[in-house]
């Protein structure tokens, strides 16, 4: 149910990364409680009233018109408090709002896909629970943890999250697993996650979403997200979370994803504030799949792996390698493995690199010399060259490549250290820092 925030009034709250709300659009006034939604696809949102109304569920566009409503006949509409889908579209709605943790009539409504229906009006089908845990009603302040604001759809079961309206405040939400079939049941606790300390109103969980890959969970805050990756089955608090600002704070109750990684949150009215419909582009969110370095190759000189986009805490090359970029030179197969949390994703490739076509004579030129120092070798430039970064090369002199790297100069430096752990022979060397590259010898001999 409803209620006021005056205290928090676009209270702007930082937890580390922060993502942008951009406004999609204002709500219709009639709804300003929305407390739960579901996505179809793209561009449209389902939503309902928390409590207030008549039990309809309405479908809006992007321009926030209600394109259909649905009547679900013979329901109550005491407090309905968040929407979730399973895979054949089937919605379930609940009505399990529970302010005072007193009420023995929680009911979650089955609906079929909307889109199998002729009818806009239906009955829908039951689902009644109760909390094992539960034995007085209400129970004693510092067990008041049975409202229900957040619920999704996994693996043949609906998995709900407590809002946590303990005193004095203990910051835990609950995670229950349910039956998605019609019928009497008692939700099993599976775990429980702590999502931050008092006050309430800035750590207690108002709604929930999968996405449409179900590799993540994101519970929602009035101005936080958290989501959940890398888990087991639908044991959701057993992987990897980030805890996400949002960049403002406001009466937010429903979420649901629109793709991948875009995300339909709305709020509710408050004081002067009209309700809206916002979308966050969440990114990046650990996704073992998107690590990809690409399919097996021949390349002629040498290539940069690279693990792209994906967020990492440790990155691990099968060379050693700890670098977001690995150059190869050799061929054979390599490996990367990224972990973020307890979070792993890992990749293969193998790569097959053709011995370099060196020019039969070097052309003479000016512009670059090696010298030997007491401490090794240096690629020394010309004082009129003005290249501030150089990639170099070394090959043997039957074209094999042996060592790759970049190098840059400050202003005024005009030399630039040679490896030392290269075997004494003789090699050639490409300099790359304008076009075309230069080519010298160079007679290692220590």
């Amino acid at each position: 149910m409803r209620y006021i925030l005056l205290g928090f009034l676009l209270l702007h709250l930082g937890y580390g990364q922060t993502l942008p709300l951009q406004v999609i659009t204002r709500l219709p006034a009639f709804l300003n409680e929305t407390s739960g939604a579901v996505c179809p696809e793209e561009g449209k949102i389902w939503l309902h009233n928390d409590s207030g109304d008549n039990p309809f569920l309405y479908l809006l566009n992007q321009q926030g018109v209600v394109t259909r409503q649905l009547t679900l006949d013979s329901a109550q509409h005491v407090d309905w408090e968040d929407m979730t889908k399973d895979d054949q579209g089937n919605l379930y709605l609940a009505d399990a709002g529970n302010n005072n943790n007193d009420r023995q009539d929680l009911v979650i409504y089955r609906i079929p896909n909307p889109d199998s229906l002729a009818s806009d009006t239906l009955i829908p089908e039951r689902i009644f629970f109760s909390y094992p845990e539960q034995d007085s009603f209400p129970p004693a302040d510092e067990d008041r943890n049975y409202d229900l604001e957040a619920v999704v759809w996994l693996k043949d079961s609906l998995h709900l999250f407590t809002k946590n309206r303990t005193d004095p405040y203990t910051g835990f939400t609950r995670h229950y697993r349910l039956s998605d079939q019609p019928g009497t049941y008692q939700a099993a606790l599976v775990d429980s996650f702590y999502t931050g300390p008092a006050p309430r109103e800035t750590s207690w969980v108002t709604g929930a979403a999968v996405s449409p890959g179900k590799n993540h969970l994101v519970l929602l805050g009035h101005n936080k997200l958290w989501v959940f990756s890398c888990f087991d089955g639908s044991d959701f608090f057993s992987g990897f979370h980030q805890e996400i600002s949002l960049e403002t704070f406001s009466q937010k109750e429903a979420i649901c994803f629109a793709t991948s990684n875009k995300l339909y949150i709305t709020d509710e009215q408050l004081i002067i504030l009209p309700p809206q419909w916002y979308e966050v582009d969440l990114f990046p969110a650990f996704d073992p799949t998107s690590l990809d370095l690409g399919a097996d190759t021949s390349v002629a000189d040498s290539i940069i792996l690279d693990i792209g986009l994906v967020p990492a805490d440790q990155i691990l090359w099968s060379t050693g390698d700890t670098t977001k970029t690995l150059r190869v030179i050799s061929s054979g197969t390599y490996s990367v493995e990224v972990t973020r949390g307890n979070c792993v994703a890992r990749d293969t490739i193998s790569i097959m690199v053709s011995p370099l076509s060196i020019p039969s004579e070097l052309p003479q030129q000016q512009e670059f010399g090696i010298s030997s120092t007491p401490s090794g070798y240096q690629l020394v430039l010309a004082p009129h060259l003005q290249f501030e970064a150089f990639d170099i090369t070394i090959f043997t002199t039957d074209g094999k490549l042996v060592k790759s790297f970049s190098s840059e100069l400050a202003p005024g430096e005009q030399a630039i250290t040679l490896p030392d752990d290269l075997p004494t022979g003789t090699y050639l060397v490409r300099i790359q820092g304008g076009n075309p590259p230069t080519w010298i010898k160079w007679g290692k001999q220590f």
